[in-house]
Parts: C-alpha cells; sequence; structure tokens
C-alpha cells in the first residue's frame, strides 16, 4: 500500500514538514485560517455523506455535536 506522502512526493506536492515560501509572492490570501478550517470540515462532511451507506443522518449528527 502506498502512504499518502509517497503518493503525494509522486504527484510532484511538496511533502516537506515546512512548506518553502514561494519566491516574489506577496499577495494576502482571500480567507482566514479560521474560514478555511470551516470549509475543509464542510468538504469532509460531503464526503463522507458519499461514502456513507446511511448516508446524512450520522454525518449531520456529527455536525450538531
Amino acid at each position: 500500500m502506498t502512504s499518502t506522502k509517497q503518493w503525494a512526493a509522486a504527484h510532484g506536492v511538496c511533502v516537506e514538514d515546512t512548506v518553502p515560501a514561494v519566491d516574489d509572492y506577496d499577495e494576502p490570501h482571500e480567507r482566514t485560517a479560521e474560514e478555511v478550517a470551516m470549509r475543509t470540515i464542510m468538504l469532509h462532511g460531503v464526503a463522507a455523506v458519499g461514502f456513507i451507506p446511511t448516508g446524512l443522518v450520522p454525518v449531520a449528527c456529527w455536525f450538531g455535536n
């Protein structure tokens, strides 16, 4: 089985513990870290609804907690 890190490296994704800065890039990010985290959690919920055979109910309960 291939680990996530091995898969990412094979596809040219940076797998360093600290991602190096991009030269000549000084534009601020459009979203705050909190907004990015909330979107990530919502995306995980969407993926879970598609994956879990029982569908929406367990995921909705998880979000409720």
